[in-house]
């Protein structure tokens, strides 16, 4: 390991260490990581170092890059770090948590000049009218996306049964 790759993940490998100090029961944990293909390739070797006694779930850690993330690596990071190409994960997107930034962005303004509590107040209000919306354009969505797959359902349901018939259940999931 580098000695450029201790302080350069610091902060990161604290955060990480933070969360799944708590989640020691977990066999499967994924993480979408921006730079999963560069955080990842010393993450045992770092907490072996710096967290020993959470070494145990790290190694059950798994990770990839968000699907708009993605678009800007080189190829062999698309291939193996795509959510798309790894064990269950499907159609994860993992970009979600970016898609209020912009919106946020646009409170900077009205907010420099406020002191922490008007701030607080004032972030906790904004969130909470950015959760409702989203909640109920999901909802519209759900509504939409179910509709358009009512008819196809008994095929889909039937394919997939007919599938999972045929696949010998992975013993260490």
């Amino acid at each position: 390991m580098s000695a450029d790759d201790m302080p350069r993940f610091a902060n990161t490998d604290y955060a990480l260490a933070s969360v799944l100090g708590k989640c020691s029961d977990n066999h499967w944990v994924m993480i979408s990581y921006d730079i999963w293909c560069q955080f990842s390739v010393n993450l045992i070797k770092r907490f072996r170092e710096r967290f020993p006694a959470i070494l145990p779930i790290v190694s059950c850690v798994h990770g990839a890059i968000p699907s708009a993330h993605i678009q800007g690596h080189l190829l062999c990071c698309q291939v193996l770090w795509a959510f798309k190409y790894l064990k269950y994960s499907g159609k994860t997107y993992g970009e979600m948590i970016e898609t209020s930034w912009a919106e946020q962005n646009q409170t900077a303004g009205s907010m420099k000049e406020q002191n922490d509590g008007h701030r607080h107040d004032t972030l906790d209000d904004f969130f909470g009218y950015w959760n409702w919306v989203k909640y109920h354009q999901m909802s519209k969505s759900h509504d939409i996306n179910f509709t358009i797959s009512g008819s196809n359902s008994v095929n889909s349901c039937n394919a997939y049964t007919a599938v999972q018939s045929c696949l010998i259940p992975d013993k260490n999931c």
